[in-house]
């Protein structure tokens, strides 16, 4: 605890959404990543037959499609973590500088 505070006294409110930015990156990263191997899984478990193509088209799709809708999600949480701040963190120390 002592550690999240210093890290707070060093870099003010802006730690606050930050950490929480990174929570649920990390999460959505995880979750893609899961979701990939089971996917992966899931094809490798084979299909056989003459219909199994228009199977594997279709989990195919929606694999692609799944994929690009989180990598987009995870692309604009990225960019906006990396945005440029505002110059002064708002911390209260700032005040007396």
């Amino acid at each position: 605890m002592k550690a999240f505070l210093e890290l707070y006294d060093a870099a003010g409110l802006i730690l606050i959404p930050i950490m929480l930015l990174s929570v649920i990156l990390y999460e959505r990263c995880a979750s893609l990543l899961v979701f990939l191997v089971r996917s992966r899984r899931r094809l490798e478990a084979g299909l056989s037959g003459p219909g199994d193509v228009l199977t594997l088209r279709k989990l195919q799709d929606d694999l692609l499609g799944s994929f690009w809708r989180q990598r987009a999600t995870i692309a604009a949480m990225i960019k906006a973590a990396a945005a440029p701040r505002p110059s002064g963190n708002g911390h209260r120390h700032d005040q007396h500088l």
